[in-house]
């Protein structure tokens, strides 16, 4: 069964907003589907990394399967795809592709007491993470630590070298990508997307705009209206005993 893994990495309650916008992303619940035929796996990876927590459920996910799990990196396997490639019975990399490894980075706020916390975790995820790069490649945890330091980023040939990928494939039937960048530009349907929500907030506003007016001109018709009929009171002449007869 083939799986296309591209874009971001997040967790699964945070795929809507993605789907909402035609963004590509990879979450964990991809994969269930997929493991439960019990069928072999093609992953195909194109994908600049994102959460840790959702890469490592991926990783496990796939080393657990008991069917044979082949990836194909196709463009990019950064961070915590990286993770995932390395996940691979079979990991075959594309003569442009590139895999690369950094350590783990996380915000935080807090006195001095907390960030020495939130260093002594990161430090820790990257030694879990380094399993993986270590398990596949069988270098030293030391020297993948230091290359996880640096921020590695290897081409097909080092990579197959250093055994982070098994083969370089042919490059028959792949399509390029014409993007240079760690970032990727908005997908035409976000642009569309965004291009609809702006018609229909101008046309909310005019709506309500409309809506105002049509407000305001009744209170001043009624208003109109009593006025006249209190002028038109006050201006009939006075009789004790009947109306004035109009002709």
């Amino acid at each position: 069964m083939k799986i296309n893994a591209r874009g971001l990495i997040v967790d699964n309650s945070d795929k809507w907003i993605y789907d909402t916008f035609g963004m590509d992303c990879i979450v964990p619940a991809d994969f269930d589907n997929a493991i439960e035929s019990g069928e072999d796996l093609e992953i195909d990876i194109n994908s600049n990394g994102g959460s840790v927590n959702a890469g490592s459920e991926i990783y496990t996910k796939l080393r657990a399967y008991k069917g044979k799990v082949t990836i194909n990196i196709t463009g990019l396997a950064a961070s915590s795809a990286s993770v995932i490639a390395m996940a691979g019975d079979q990991v075959n990399i594309s003569p442009v592709g590139r895999i690369m490894i950094h350590n783990t980075t996380s915000g935080g706020v807090g006195d001095y007491h907390d960030m020495n916390k939130i260093s002594d975790i990161l430090k820790k995820a990257n030694e879990s993470l380094a399993n993986a790069y270590e398990s596949k490649t069988g270098i030293s945890r030391d020297e993948i630590l230091d290359m996880m330091d640096k921020e590695t980023w290897l081409t097909a040939d080092r990579a197959v070298e250093l055994g982070f990928a098994d083969s370089i494939m042919s490059g028959k039937n792949q399509e390029p990508e014409l993007v240079a960048s760690l970032g990727s530009p908005l997908p035409k349907a976000v642009i569309a997307k965004f291009k609809d929500l702006m018609d229909e907030n101008e046309g909310l506003k005019k709506h309500a705009s409309a809506v105002k007016f049509n407000i305001d001109e009744t209170m001043l018709r009624n208003a109109l209206d009593d006025a006249i009929k209190k002028y038109q009171e006050s201006s009939e002449p006075k009789n004790q005993g009947f109306r004035a007869f109009l002709f």
